[in-house]
């Protein structure tokens, strides 16, 4: 599958942003841009620098849906183009 900017999804990224990354896999958090208090809002979600999550759904320009354990969260796709994941 092509994203619009002619790049595949990823579906073992060495280092891609969220969106980017193919739906179903299993992401470590790698880092989290942005200023301060966006990577506090980020925490205070349980979205950190060295956590497992899975991307439900999602795609570049779209709404992300992520599960981290028990929590579900949805973010838009400012926030999500703020996070470099990798495959576990």
């Amino acid at each position: 599958m092509r994203l619009r900017h002619g790049r595949k999804r990823h579906s073992r990224c060495r280092s891609c942003l969220l969106p980017e990354a193919a739906c179903g896999r299993k992401l470590i958090v790698r880092q989290i841009l942005g200023d301060e208090n966006f990577r506090i809002k980020m925490i205070e979600q349980g979205v950190f620098p060295g956590i497992s999550l899975t991307l439900i759904c999602g795609r570049k320009n779209h709404p992300c849906l992520i599960s981290t354990g028990d929590n579900k969260i949805m973010m838009d796709s400012n926030t999500a183009e703020q996070i470099y994941v990798t495959a576990e």
